[in-house]
């Protein structure tokens, strides 16, 4: 019969210190993803041009300031009529994506009559769709692009409309906080939250992504660099620049539970197809904003379209542009989606 070997004192000694080190290190994790966060800092500060050709200096430094890796398509665009016109459509594109996602929806609006501002979100647009600069997002960046924005589109017109697309829905939800001389917001399907982490661990995450090394991750886990998106669309994601969006949505529902907003009336486009984003969250702030006797439509896109989260580029692999373009339009500017049905007819 053979003895059984034990496992020498210095051994054990050593698993100890790693077993110890793994609990350790599991309580610091932890411990990151309940430690409190801060949103100060987020609130506006406007500064609104005073006309017409301060609106057009303003908005001709911002894409002189953008840096020359952007790609020319993802630049800061405005489709001017070269007068100030009675309304004013601001498009806000989404995450990874830029100004390009906007190019037709953008030329249908500027059609009928409106001045059209597409500006390009911090860090968006650039050459290299691999890129990992996703990771210097800030939700700082993002409330004052929020408030630059508007402070060069009042000068373009009578009155404002801003339509957003996920991240560009959150920058939308914040200038309908807190925006008074914005008179239209309209929420595509903003990205609060991501829909790939339940709702009731989305705060933790949230926190914990704000704290650790920033992780890139694929929009197509299987295809990765060979996704057939749109030539603008950035292939990976970043924990970090998402943690950094969350936390202005944060901000807007906190400040939303504290003031009513100061846009006059909010429209959420809810996808029932979409499962890139948490809705829960979203309808926190839409019921916060209720309880202080905000203006808040809800336009919800049955599951039986098919559309995806990213509903509006039309060199998405998955575009039903003809489907969702009318009912956006609709939401949007009433009287173009009009024009537009009748001339499909």
């Amino acid at each position: 019969m053979t003895a059984r070997r034990s496992i020498p004192r210095w051994g054990r000694r050593i698993g100890m210190i790693i077993g110890g080190c793994i609990v350790l290190l599991l309580l610091l994790l932890i411990g990151l993803m309940f430690l409190p966060i801060s949103t100060s800092g987020l609130d506006s500060t406007p500064e609104p041009v005073a006309d017409y050709d301060a609106a057009l200096a303003r908005i001709e430094q911002m894409q002189a300031s953008e840096p020359a890796a952007v790609r020319a398509e993802c630049r800061t665009r405005l489709l001017n009529h070269g007068a100030p016109t009675e309304h004013v459509i601001v498009l806000l594109h989404g995450k990874t994506n830029c100004p390009a996602q906007f190019a037709v929806l953008s030329e249908v609006l500027y059609e009928q009559g409106y001045n059209v501002f597409v500006p390009r979100l911090p860090h968006h647009g650039l050459t290299n769709t691999m890129t990992d600069d996703l990771k210097n997002l800030t939700a700082e960046e993002l409330a004052a692009f929020g408030d630059a924005v508007v402070d060069s589109a009042v000068g373009l017109g009578d009155t404002i409309t801003v339509a957003g697309l996920s991240a560009g829905g959150v920058v939308s939800a914040w200038i309908a906080q807190h925006r008074s001389d914005v008179d239209r917001a309209v929420l595509i399907a903003p990205a609060f939250s991501t829909g790939r982490v339940p709702t009731a661990l989305a705060m933790p995450v949230m926190r914990l992504a704000l704290r650790i090394p920033d992780q890139q991750f694929w929009i197509d886990a299987q295809r990765q660099e060979d996704w057939p998106g749109p030539p603008h669309n950035y292939k990976r994601q970043s924990s970090r620049g998402f943690a950094e969006l969350a936390r202005l949505g944060v901000a807007v529902r906190q400040a939303a539970e504290q003031a009513p907003p100061q846009t006059r009336a909010i429209v959420l486009v809810n996808n029932a197809n979409d499962r890139a984003v948490d809705t829960t969250i979203t309808g926190w702030v839409i019921e916060a904003w209720e309880a202080q006797g905000g203006n808040v439509q809800v336009a919800e896109i049955p599951a039986e379209l098919g559309l995806d989260h990213d509903m509006i580029d039309p060199l998405h692999p998955n575009e039903k542009v003809d489907v969702a373009y009318p009912i956006l339009l609709d939401l949007i500017a009433p009287t173009v989606a009009t024009h537009h049905r009748a001339g499909e007819q």
